[in-house]
């Protein structure tokens, strides 16, 4: 088993249970070295706020368990 905790980005919550592929793609294309650790490189497509929040990154309001609940 890998030891995720060791390269900085914890598998906690959700991303615990998400398969290796669906962030580091499989096969000849597999990449694991340089693989972006920001919310938004994973999920910029699912984002419902748009630019309202700038640059702030999604885990100034949302935790690892799931991305649908947040503080109002």
């Amino acid at each position: 088993a890998f030891n995720h905790a060791a390269t900085g980005f914890a598998l906690a919550g959700a991303h615990a249970r998400a398969d290796c592929a669906s962030c580091h793609g499989s096969g000849r294309t597999a990449r694991f070295a340089g693989t972006p650790t920001s919310c938004r490189s994973c999920h910029d497509r699912d984002n419902p706020h748009g630019t309202q929040f700038g640059a702030r990154e999604c885990s100034a309001c949302h935790g690892p368990a799931t991305f649908e609940t947040a503080p109002n």
